[in-house]
């Protein structure tokens, strides 16, 4: 019994060691790719695009902000014990005004960046753009199915009380 735990002890620190060093690989990577991948940017152009970046972040914070407020409003005006109607549309027009700066600041942002770059960056670019967060999307909804996977499966099969591991 003592030898079954050990082995299974060892064998999980070798799997963890080798997980951690996975992650620790990972890094590196996207050190390289860098800016979405965009193939062999110069430093002048990684220089320009971080400024651009940088400058996009100061100019949407604000509006950020001031849609959180807003928002909060918002919940408040909902909640009230004879809501507005009036109130309310009109706020939810502000809210979506600032949303719509916000989107313009980062499409201005998009079209300095491209006028940065050569013509084979710039199909690397559109291809991104054109991709846009479905990606990711189908990325994080795939990770959240095989979570629930994983959690059915327990409910279905859950380890003996003499299996768990104290």
């Amino acid at each position: 019994m003592r030898t079954k735990r050990f082995t299974t002890a060892v064998v999980a620190l070798v799997m963890v060691a080798f997980l951690g060093l996975s992650f620790a690989q990972e890094p590196e990577k996207k050190a390289k790719e860098g800016f979405g991948m965009l193939p062999e940017l110069t430093e002048a152009q990684q220089k320009q695009i971080k400024d651009l970046k940088v400058q996009l972040e100061k100019e949407i914070l604000p509006l950020k902000s001031e849609i959180q407020v807003k928002s909060a409003e918002l919940k408040q005006l909902l909640v009230a014990g004879k809501p507005d109607r009036a109130a309310i549309n009109k706020k939810i027009d502000e809210i979506g005004s600032l949303r719509t700066q916000i989107q313009k600041k980062r499409v201005e942002n998009q079209l300095k960046v491209r006028a940065l770059l050569t013509p084979e960056q710039r199909v690397m670019f559109d291809k991104r753009i054109f991709a846009g967060r479905k990606q990711f999307r189908n990325h994080r909804f795939s990770m959240i199915r095989k979570r629930l996977n994983r959690m059915r499966k327990l409910r279905k099969h859950p380890l003996p009380p003499e299996k768990v591991i104290k």
